[in-house]
């Protein structure tokens, strides 16, 4: 617990995107805030220059006597010697989630976004409908919003808006007044062994909801009635079809990106436009919508917020060109997400899409490996870099050479290729690509990087 009589807290892993948030929000209360991280980033660098000490690795001698309390983020181990000093002097230790549920809930009216997918687009879009609405709205993102200066914006005490992650269940650590739910399929199965444990799991965020609040749902959630069985509060729900509030897309330009109606049962509201392909980002603004419209945010300022969006970093962004062939990067790193993200992509005028995957952990690789097989239909060429261990250790006996095997496999030729350098990738991108196609970098890895140096390449 947070007390008001505490004076220094210290963040372990203060350089996560969540972490650091948490501690500018902490440092601007009136504590004094320090921290540790395992390496040196832009992050913890302008968590420097905002006058918070960063020890640029974990030691026992960075915790000392006057700390109250310690925070760690789900990266971070009983073994960790930092927390290892803290139980030995009895110094209260709190996760991450529970330190930001606790700062929410002095928050008049907290705001939470959750869902398999599609959680930080849609915590940005509306953090700009709710900036440009003027409810002065404190923030937390999962990632760089431009429009804020980074992830991070501290406004007003009745506004909190914050992505809510399901992994390990920390969100259940919160208690929103209004929550979202944007989608629901099986996912970090280190944690979720089916999709029946998620949907219980869910199920409980929505009960914890606030009875006089809001729980704001896609009807077309396949366990849909798991998750709102014995939840108090207000329903609202939106989707496709039979939902109240629906959309329907128009036309799309030669980026793919829509131009769509939204609707309220029958009625039309108004028109609106994104500038990121795919039905589920239109979904992503019509979460938004639904939660500005609750908030009695006129719809034409709405919209507008909606139309100017112009993106969050790691997700569909437009990185530059190399010889005239535009790089973008995408976070997708779940099947389901990169299938609908080439779908949306093939709808754009491009010849040919060449793909720099990274996978994102072995248990998901592996577990998910028939379904990563079949998600990359609409990808003429895809090239895998090594799996990005994160927070495991090979112990499964899989590798990104067999995802190759397993596409060319399932599409019965050769368009998925291993390298084990970067320059390889680099090289195989370059001789092949043209002005006429598009070059994507996927995941929540490092492809990233290699599209970014792919702008500097000679």
């Amino acid at each position: 617990m947070i007390k008001k009589s505490y004076k220094k807290i210290h963040l372990v892993g203060i350089g996560g995107i969540s972490m650091s948030g948490i501690a500018l929000i902490l440092k601007n209360n009136g504590f004094t805030v320090l921290g540790s991280d395992r390496s040196v980033s832009k992050i913890t660098n302008d968590l420097i220059n905002n006058g918070i000490t960063v020890f640029p690795k974990h030691s026992k001698e960075n915790i000392s006597n006057d700390i109250d309390l310690l925070i760690i983020n789900s990266a971070i181990k009983d073994d960790n010697e930092e927390v290892i000093c803290a139980k030995n002097k009895n110094i209260p230790i709190i996760s991450r989630s529970v330190a930001l549920g606790e700062i929410m809930s002095t928050y008049k009216c907290p705001i939470c976004i959750a869902g398999t997918h599609g959680k930080t687009t849609t915590t940005t879009i509306l953090s700009e409908i709710l900036v440009n609405g003027g409810l002065d709205p404190t923030i937390s993102v999962g990632g760089v919003l431009p429009s804020i200066g980074g992830n991070i914006l501290i406004g007003g005490k009745n506004y909190f808006l914050a992505e809510a992650c399901e992994y390990s269940n920390s969100f259940l650590d919160f208690f929103p007044k209004i929550g979202a739910i944007l989608n629901v399929e099986h996912d970090h199965i280190d944690f979720f062994k089916t999709l029946d444990d998620v949907l219980l799991s869910f199920n409980q965020f929505a009960k914890n909801i606030k009875s006089d609040g809001v729980l704001i749902i896609n009807k077309d959630i396949n366990g849909f009635n798991k998750i709102i069985e014995n939840v108090s509060c207000e329903i609202i729900t939106f989707g496709k079809s039979n939902a109240d509030f629906t959309y329907e897309i128009t036309n799309t330009n030669s980026k793919g990106y829509p131009n769509f109606i939204i609707m309220h049962g029958s009625n039309k509201i108004c028109t609106a436009s994104i500038a990121m392909p795919g039905d589920y980002n239109v979904l992503n603004a019509l979460a938004s919508f639904v939660i500005g419209n609750y908030l009695n945010l006129s719809s034409d300022n709405i919209v507008a917020s909606i139309n100017n969006y112009n993106g969050v970093e790691r997700r569909y962004q437009f990185k530059g060109y190399y010889n005239g062939i535009p790089i973008v990067d995408d976070y997708a790193h779940h099947p389901t997400e990169i299938k609908e993200l080439l779908k949306a992509v093939k709808k754009g005028s491009y010849n040919k899409i060449y793909g720099i995957f990274h996978p994102h952990t072995y248990t998901r690789t592996k577990g998910f490996l028939k379904e990563f097989s079949e998600s990359f239909t609409n990808c003429d060429f895809i090239v895998i870099k090594e799996i990005y261990s994160a927070r495991e250790k090979n112990i499964y006996n899989i590798s990104s050479k067999d995802l190759c095997d397993k596409i060319n496999l399932f599409e019965n030729k050769e368009k998925a290729f291993f390298f084990d350098t970067d320059k390889e990738i680099l090289d195989f991108i370059i001789k092949n690509a043209t002005d006429k196609d598009i070059i994507l970098t996927i995941g929540a890895g490092e492809s990233h990087l290699l599209g970014e140096e792919l702008l500097h390449y000679m």
